[in-house]
């Protein structure tokens, strides 16, 4: 039997979709303000400090909105008694996709290093549901 609140995950993974989506097909000169809002937090650094604390943010974001949509999907996926493999490899796919789809936007390109870090997320957040799922699992028997 399906767990009732697998609506409300699917929901919520998808609007994480939609807003991590949203940032990163955002055309060069938006991802360079939204960077520049961020880097204001680092008044302290100078000019190089910031230029590279602003690459290791950027690059960490990938990895960061990766491994939320993977655990928010598996959690989902899990609810509604389907298949996270499916999961997994459809967010593996998006990983290149979102990319790819970049190259038409102005002021950005492909990165297959971003796609990488895309694939690190996912493994990650993978590795993130598998520990809450045997947590889950060990609680739920000790009942």
């Amino acid at each position: 039997m399906k767990n009732k609140k697998y609506p409300i995950m699917f929901a919520v993974t998808a609007a994480w979709f939609a807003f991590m989506t949203y940032l990163s097909h955002q055309n060069g000169e938006e991802t360079a303000k939204a960077s520049g809002l961020l880097m204001r937090l680092f008044w302290f650094l100078d000019e190089n400090q910031v230029e590279m604390v602003s690459g290791w943010t950027r690059k960490g974001a990938h990895v960061f909105c990766f491994t939320v949509l993977t655990v928010l999907l598996l959690i989902a996926l899990r609810l509604a008694n389907l298949h996270v493999w499916l999961g997994v490899v459809a967010v593996c796919v998006w990983c290149f996709f979102d990319e790819w789809t970049k190259r038409t936007i102005p002021g950005r390109h492909y990165s297959t290093f971003d796609v990488t870090l895309n694939v690190a997320g996912v493994l990650l957040g993978w590795l993130i549901w598998k520990g809450i799922h045997c947590i889950y699992l060990r609680f739920k028997c000790a009942e």
